[in-house]
Parts: structure tokens; sequence; C-alpha cells
């Protein structure tokens, strides 16, 4: 189109020579850009790469030396995307302001040039770069991930957006002095993948936001609205709370941080990569992405082996799994696969050459194509002629199943294959045998994954129950590994030092599978309750719950109310003592949260009990 140049008002005129003028006061480095384009006359306008809303109008100033006048006429054009001429505009200059009208523009890049005198024949001529925006947009902070890393491994970083983007963002990443990438928010430009330099220290990052991207295949000249971040390369690794560990009760562990290094107590060589996995973010869950092609081999077995059959061992894995395919493979030196973990229709599959164990996902769990994050957990006690398996997914405690012996597995001239299979993102794998797992380690990570900082004590899952948690006169454990419960006697009594004087907080006692009309009394401090009959579950437990605000306690059993006083406050901890009245009772598991977040119990194909 072509028109007219509107003159500015007087009250405009009034307000853009204010703001020239306190800008012109910043001197060279003030927020106008001064574009000297012959000795005698200066176009002055907004900052290349400026961010305006619809319908604002773009002031342009022109300056002349003294003795010097105006030019009489100045040209205006506009560009979409750099090239597409959308605006025309001729005016006679009447005075040093010029106001270009955006009213007709709709929100994208554009591109002005604006000369003085004969278009034909320009004398000054200023081309600014600008954006046309319907939101705020911007960046709100830059995430590392890991927050810290080696020398030369791999970093991701994350950028937060301050408002779901209205327009078509585009990023470009600055690290350690360099570009390391640039491109469209709806392509992935959110996250960049840096590796950082062989030389320790503190190295700056930088990201750059513009409303919309660059015409072609270019890059923009000028900078974008900047935020700012540090990354630390550091040859002194932490462990970040809630990850796997400590490294040494694991033969094989795998944070997935930039790095596919074992850590453990039998550290492996770097294994062989085939294909070329990525780290990624997805949802929360950092790690390297595999497609089917994605593979990482190494010569040996990551199960532990015994006597020439795997050693009782578990193995734990964080991660989002997207596809079905195998996920862990152990093969021998035929290149037969005696054992296999995979993600299946149901949730994951364990298979050897003579048995297929299908380990079911909690009903609320649904899988989807792109995956959602999930932490699994499997303990393993092989026997002869058969051992036992149980699976754990986010915590919670999901079946068991009988595993058959794996003759020949010796692990000598074994291989271990992780991806080759699923589609996914692998946060984190540790295997461990059983034995070095005996300390509770297990299912308190399992609690805590779940529950997060409120757990204040996590008990059980095949831990003997330590010393310190018992009183004095509690009577005998279960032994082996059928029973890993604390066994209370009928008649007798078990008493525990429970951490939650002076707090408000939640304990959650779970019996393994008592006898019809099971009877259990308690006392808290110096508070007896009367004798309450156990319901069991539909998987066999009986879950007790005792919620404490001040001094008041309240113990029931899903929704019906068992008893209610008030607690003796005297002494450390909470003492709670509970007696078997008729049958001998198992207890399975204690739980004891601090704080208002909720603890929720289920059990496999049962509804959920009532928040606590």
């Amino acid at each position: 189109m072509k028109e007219r140049l509107k003159p500015a008002g007087v009250f405009s005129i009034v307000l853009t020579l204010m703001f020239v003028v306190l800008l012109c006061g910043c001197g060279e480095s003030g927020l106008m850009d001064i574009y000297a384009v012959s000795s005698a006359v200066r176009l002055s306008t907004i900052p290349a790469g400026s961010v305006i809303n619809p319908g604002d109008q773009i002031p342009l100033s022109l300056t002349v030396d003294s003795g010097s006048a105006l030019p009489e006429i100045l040209g205006v054009r506009i560009y979409r995307d750099g090239n597409s001429l959308v605006s025309t505009m001729d005016h006679e200059v009447e005075s040093s302001i010029v106001l270009v009208e955006t009213d007709d523009l709709v929100p994208g890049f554009y591109r002005i040039t604006a000369f003085s005198g004969i278009s034909e024949d320009p004398e000054t001529e200023l081309e600014l770069p600008f954006f046309i925006s319907s939101g705020a947009g911007g960046i709100q902070r830059i995430s590392a991930y890991p927050s810290t890393v080696l020398p030369g491994e791999g970093m991701v970083l994350f950028a937060d957006l301050a408002e779901a983007p209205a327009d078509d963002p585009y990023i470009r990443w600055k690290a350690g002095g360099r570009t390391i990438g640039a491109g469209r928010v709806a392509e992935g430009a959110q996250l960049a993948n840096w590796q950082v330099p062989e030389t320790p220290g503190i190295y700056p990052v930088t990201a750059e936001y513009f409303p919309f991207p660059p015409p072609g295949n270019g890059d923009f000249p000028f900078a974008g609205a900047e935020k700012r971040s540090e990354a630390f390369v550091s040859t002194e690794q932490r462990t970040p709370r809630g990850e796997l560990g400590p490294a040494e009760s694991y033969s094989s562990l795998f944070h997935f941080r930039g790095t596919f290094q074992s850590n453990g107590f039998s550290v492996l060589p770097d294994p062989r990569i085939q294909g070329s996995p990525v780290l990624a973010l997805e949802d929360e869950i950092f790690g390297y992405s595999f497609s089917e092609k994605d593979v990482l081999a190494f010569d040996t077995s990551l199960i532990p082996v015994r006597n020439g059959s795997p050693e009782a061992f578990v193995l734990e894995m964080k991660g989002i799994f997207s596809r079905n395919g195998p996920i862990l493979s152990i093969r021998d030196q035929r290149d037969v696969q005696v054992l296999s973990l995979q993600r299946s229709d149901e949730g994951f599959l364990l298979a050897g050459g003579n048995f297929q164990i299908s380990l079911s996902l909690p009903p609320s769990f649904t899988l989807r194509e792109t995956g959602s994050p999930l932490y699994l957990a499997i303990a393993v006690e092989p026997g002869s002629p058969s051992g036992r398996l149980r699976w754990y997914v986010d915590g919670v405690y999901q079946g068991s199943a009988v595993l058959p012996g794996i003759p020949g597995f010796s692990g000598t001239g074994f291989s271990t294959l992780i991806g080759g299979g699923f589609h996914g993102l692998l946060d984190e794998l540790g295997i461990r045998s059983l034995e070095a797992a005996r300390d509770g380690g297990i299912f308190g990570f399992a609690m805590r994954e779940r529950y997060g900082r409120s757990l204040v004590l996590a008990e059980g899952f095949d831990a003997p129950w330590p010393d310190e948690l018992l009183l004095p006169g509690s009577t005998g454990r279960g032994e082996g590994s059928e029973e890993s419960v604390l066994l209370i006697e009928k008649g007798g009594k078990a008493g525990f030092a429970v951490p939650l004087q002076g707090i408000e907080g939640r304990i959650i006692l779970t019996f393994k599978e008592p006898a019809a009309g099971a009877a259990v009394r308690f006392r808290l401090g110096g508070e007896e309750s009367d004798t309450a009959n156990l319901i069991t579950r539909a998987d066999g437990r009986a879950t007790l719950f005792i919620l404490r605000r001040e001094r008041n306690l309240r113990i029931s059993q899903n929704e019906n109310l068992l008893a209610s006083f008030s607690a003796d406050e005297s002494g450390g901890d909470l003492q709670l003592w509970i007696e078997a009245a008729d049958e001998s009772l198992r207890l399975d598991s204690i739980l004891v949260s601090r704080g208002e977040e909720r603890l929720r119990v289920q059990a496999p194909g049962a509804e959920a009990s009532p928040e606590v």
C-alpha cells in the first residue's frame, strides 16, 4: 500500500521530543540508534530488534548540523520477513519528528527503510529491523542439567518461558563465548545440548529470545532479549537428592547425565555405543533418549553371578518408556538371549529361555505413545529350582511371581545390551545384589521417590528391622527371605520409637496376610486403645493409619475411626506399642511422614485407601 506519512501532532511531538532528549542524554550507549548517513543529517529511532505492540507508533527523529536545513522529503518503506513490501509512505518533512503508523500490520518480523531526498537518489538512509508481537513473551530462567558437570561431558540447557508463546518465538543459545544452537521453540529450541570445555570453571550461558524466527535459513544480526546464567564444570560431582545411590551399594550404577560410565563397586569399562543416543529432557526426566537403533553394549553381565547362576539382585530404573521393545538384555557367548527386560502392552516383561513373567502396572497408570515418567524396582531372588520376584512401580508394591532358574548362566563370555528396541528416555539404572541391599535402602528410596521430602521414616521391603527403631521387649523377627517382616507372636508386643515427637505427621503400618478376624491392640505414649479387628485388603495386607495433630492422635483403618486420644508428650520420640491380641501378626512396613502432604496407599486391584 502507499500512503502519506502522518505529521506528528503537537502533543505527540512534545512527548516524543521528551523521549528523544532523555535517550540522547544517555550518550553513545543510549536506547536510540543513531544512523549517521551524511555529514549534515542524522536519523535516530528505536534500537534494532525492538519489540512493539500492534498499533504502536515508531518515532523517527531527524537532526541536522547548525546551518543546515531539514530534508524536504522523508520516504518510508516497510517489508515483512525481510523482503515482502507491505507499506509505502512518503512525507514532506515539516518537523524533526515523524511517527510511523503500524495500525495495519499484523504480528511478525518487519524491516523499515527510511530515506531523505528523492527516492531514486536518496541522500540519507536508515534500515531498522523490528518485531510486532501480541504477547509479553521472554525467558523466565535458564536451567542446566546436570547443574554441575564433569569436564568435556554433555550438558542440557533449558529455557523456561515467562508465558505460553502467542507468536512463533525463536531462541539463540550462547555458551562459553560461542553460539551452540538456535531455532524455533515449536521445533524444540527451548532445549540446547552443549559439550562443555575440558577445563573446569564457571562459564556464562545466554539465551536470546526473539518473538519470530529470521526469514529463510539465516540468523539475526542483532541481539534479542537476553537471559543469563552460569554453568559449572568441576571434577567433583555430588549425587543430587533422590537419585540412586550410594554408588558403593551397586554392582553397576548409571546416572545418565552426559556420560555412559558405570559407577558402583564393580566398575566396568565404557560401553561400545551403537547409534546415537542424545541428551534429552522431558517431564522433568533428564537423561539419554533411545530409539531402536541406540545400544550400549558391555562385554560382561551386569547381573551379578555366583556359583554359575544369577545371584539375588535388585534392578532399579527411572525413565520414560514410550514404545515396546527390549530395555536390557543379557546374551551368552553364542549371542543367545538368556534374560531380558522389555516394555510390553501390559507394562513390562521379564523373560528367559524357559519363562515369561508379565510385570503389570497400577490400574491408574496408562501407558501412552509418548510415555510417562516411571520408576521401576524389581527384586529377584533366584534359587534352585525356583526363586521369587517382586516389583514396585513409583514406590508402590505391584505383585510377585515365581522365577525359574536360569541354567548355565555362569556369566563367563556373556554380554549386556542396554537399549536396542524401546523408544524412550533413560534417567537412571542401577543393579545390585540383594545381599548388599539388605539395609532398607530399596524400600526407603522407593518410598522417598513417591512421597518426597514429607517422608521421615520408611522401613520394610527385605530389610531386617533396625535396632534403633525397636524398643526393648519386642518379639521375634522373621528369618529368611520368606519372612522379611517383624513377627509379633500371639499375646506378644512389638515396640517402636517413632520420630514424631513435637511435629504433626502420620504413621502407616502395613500387616502381611493377617488371619481372618485377627485383632490388634496398640498404645501410643501412655494411652492404650481398645482392641480392633484388622480388615484385610485384596492383596492380603491390612493397613493401619495414625494421624497426629498437636497432642491429639486419631487411629483409623480405611474410613473407620478406631480410636482418638491425647498422646503422652514425655520423653523423646513417640513410643508406639503393637500387641497381637489373639493371632500372631507379621508387620511388613512402617511409613512415617510429616507436614500437610498426604500419603495414599493402594493395593493391586483394590480401591485406593483414603488420604490420611
